[in-house]
C-alpha cells in the first residue's frame, strides 16, 4: 500500500528509493531487477540477483528465478563463461531446455571435450534427474550408455526400446523378457498377470 502511495504521489525518484530500501522483500527485489533490466544496467542486475540468491538460499524457487535473471544478463552481455556455468547448473538441476543452449555456445571440438564432463556430472548424481540424463543420451545418440542405463532398470525398456533397435535387438529382447518375468513375479492377482 505504501509503495502504491509513493508511486502515485511522490514521483519516480521516490519510488526507486522506496524499492531500494525494501529489497529484503522478494517482490521489491524483483521490481528492482526488472527496472535494471529495462535500463540495461546489467551490472546492477547481477548484483541484485546474486544478493537475492544468498538472501533466499532456503527458497529454491526464488534462487532459480534469480539465476535465470543472471543467465539472461550474461547472455545479453556476452559473458560466455558465466552463462555456461549457470546453464550447467540448470542442467544438473533437471532443466533440459538449457542443454541445447549450452551446446550451441560451443564449437564441435570444444563440445567434444565438454560433453563428457556434463555426462559424468549427471552420472555422479546417481538417481537424481535421470529424465534429463536419458534425454541427453538420446539426443547425442549414446546408445551404448542408454543400453547400460536400461540394463540397470529393466522396466525402463518399455520407454527406450525404440532408441536401441535395430543395433541392440537381441539385448532389447532379453530386457523385455526380464521385465515381463519381473512383472509376473510381482503380480498378486489374475489381472496383474
Amino acid at each position: 500500500i505504501r509503495y502504491h502511495m509513493v508511486e502515485k504521489y511522490d514521483g519516480q525518484k521516490s519510488v526507486q528509493e522506496f524499492i531500494e530500501r525494501n529489497l529484503q522483500y522478494s517482490s521489491f527485489r524483483k521490481m528492482a531487477i526488472e527496472n535494471a533490466m529495462k535500463q540495461k544496467d546489467y551490472g546492477y542486475v547481477i548484483k541484485l540477483a546474486s544478493e537475492g540468491e544468498e538472501q533466499d538460499k532456503s527458497l529454491p524457487g526464488l534462487v532459480k528465478q534469480r539465476k535465470e535473471y543472471r543467465y539472461k544478463v550474461y547472455k545479453l552481455s556476452g559473458k560466455l563463461d558465466e552463462q555456461r556455468e549457470i546453464a550447467v547448473n540448470f542442467i544438473l538441476g533437471g532443466n533440459y531446455e538449457y542443454y541445447k543452449e549450452l551446446k550451441n555456445t560451443y564449437n564441435l571440438k570444444e563440445w567434444a571435450y565438454t560433453y563428457p564432463k556434463i555426462i559424468n556430472l549427471l552420472e555422479a548424481q546417481n538417481k537424481t534427474h535421470q529424465d534429463i540424463y536419458t534425454r541427453i543420451l538420446i539426443e547425442e545418440e549414446e546408445k551404448h550408455k542408454l543400453l547400460e542405463y536400461v540394463k540397470q532398470r529393466p522396466s525402463s525398456i518399455q520407454y527406450f526400446y525404440k532408441h536401441l533397435v535395430p543395433e541392440f535387438e537381441d539385448e532389447v529382447y532379453m530386457l523385455f523378457r526380464k521385465y515381463i518375468e519381473l512383472s509376473a513375479a510381482s503380480a498378486k492377482s489374475r489381472s496383474g498377470y
